[in-house]
């Protein structure tokens, strides 16, 4: 919300009056009883103290071209291949893996904010020539097919790709792997091995945002599966069908072979983890260090398992859109260890930001959450010991952002004896409460 706040011109000064300008019924009262960092943070799901959930997938198989009639749902492993050609081990036609997962064990009310599929390749090879060298995770709309009986040519009867080893979707020029049903990307070139080693992997994974021009970013598709997640929830039959798949360049590709449910090492099996609390940025101030340096002063609220220790990594980007950063990039970490309840306050400074920041959190073991919503990097005027001057004379106004409900900004100016004050509130897009005070600080 963006406001600006304006008074007239006065030359003869006495006393002070405090200006203080709140967003959204009971957590405003609260931010005036309580004037503080914490008191003006959105209140955190009450879900936050569960501990994460781990699935193991109900059906995972995969399909190929090279026998369209053939079942896989019995064997030990997965390919994934776009091309056409042989090569090393790599299969001779397109292949695409395919997992569903049950989701009624999740407790009702729980609100999911954080999913990573996590799977072991035992095997792969990346051929010359092909473009993309990453694996995509695709939700598919289909929950019914059964890995007992399906096939490529009863697969091909609900593929999103309209020809095999293509990132189209059906009827448009969208690529499948920026879209909204894209939920992440994980790398997995590898050479032509006699003795391959197993290589841990999940989805999404950072840092592969876009790099090459067929990822998404990161953030984004953390989102997309947390979304995914609460749209099985709540529309479908609690069931969420998943599609490994990479694209193929002039009969090339990129090969790998992941481990199912079925095989004997149960710690190489795929699984799906979710998570119950995250990171909500309270404050983002612009800071200039010592040493002349600019940087941004976060602080943050996690909320997620009890005494566990995390890493806050902070996004930053040039717009928000609907809560959304957009192209985020990390510009900094720093760690947060929850106490007995699952929560805490943390701050940390991280490098400059270009406008916004955002946030999410990395467990120990890898597990991430959704990013949070984002804020506007601004001033810290959020309290009435930090209220800030409006010098008359001067613009004699001021122009700021209350990001989040029940958040404030306090402002302070001098007055004469006797004198009226006129505060004239612009720009704002729905009511709030304004809440003049006389003599503070």
């Amino acid at each position: 919300m963006n406001y600006q706040l304006s008074r007239p011109a006065m030359t003869s000064l006495a006393a002070a009056l405090a200006v203080c300008l709140l967003a959204g019924g009971t957590e405003a009262v609260r931010s005036i009883a309580a004037p503080s960092i914490a008191a003006a943070a959105t209140t955190p799901s009450t879900s936050a103290a569960i501990a994460p959930i781990t699935l193991a997938p109900v059906a995972d198989t995969f399909v190929t071209a090279g026998d369209p009639n053939g079942n896989f749902g019995f064997k030990t492993f997965i390919d994934v291949y776009g091309g056409t050609d042989n090569g090393c081990n790599a299969v001779g036609a397109p292949s695409y893996g395919l997992l569903k997962f049950d989701l009624s064990s999740i407790p009702a009310g729980a609100v999911v904010t954080g999913a990573t599929l996590k799977v072991t390749t035992r095997a792969g090879y990346s051929q010359v020539g092909a473009a993309d060298q990453n694996h995509h995770l695709i939700r598919l709309s289909n929950t019914t097919w059964d890995e007992n009986t399906l096939t490529w040519n009863s697969f091909r009867t609900f593929d999103p790709l309209p020809t095999p080893g293509s990132p189209l979707l059906v009827g448009g020029v969208l690529d499948v792997r920026k879209s909204s049903s894209a939920v992440g990307s994980i790398s997995v070139p590898r050479s032509c091995e006699t003795a391959p080693t197993d290589q841990a992997k999940q989805f999404p994974t950072n840092g592969l945002g876009g790099s090459t021009g067929e990822s998404m970013s990161f953030a984004q598709a953390a989102s997309n599966f947390v979304s995914a997640i609460a749209d099985a929830r709540s529309t479908g039959n609690g069931l969420v069908s998943f599609e490994i798949m990479t694209p193929g360049t002039n009969g090339k590709s990129t090969w790998a072979r992941y481990y199912t449910k079925e095989t004997g090492d149960a710690t190489a099996r795929p699984k799906l983890v979710l998570t119950f609390g995250g990171a909500s940025v309270i404050q983002a101030v612009p800071v200039v260090s010592t040493a002349g340096t600019n940087g941004t002063a976060v602080t943050v609220k996690v909320s997620s398992a009890p005494n566990t220790n995390y890493t806050v990594n902070v996004l930053s980007g040039t717009a928000c859109v609907n809560g959304q950063l957009q192209s985020p990039t990390v510009i900094g970490t720093f760690t947060a260890t929850t106490d007995p309840s699952g929560s805490v306050y943390a701050a940390g400074t991280v490098a400059a930001s270009s406008g916004f920041v955002a946030a999410y959190i990395t467990s120990p073991s890898g597990e991430i959450s959704a990013p949070s919503n984002c804020i506007r990097v601004g001033p810290d005027n959020d309290a009435w010991t930090r209220a800030a001057p409006i010098v008359p004379g001067a613009a004699d106004s001021s122009t700021g952002y209350i990001d989040t409900r029940g958040g404030s900004r306090w402002f302070r100016f001098p007055v004469q004896p006797g004198g009226k004050v006129k505060v004239d509130l612009r720009n704002l897009p729905a009511d709030y409460d304004l809440a003049v005070f006389t003599d503070i600080a």
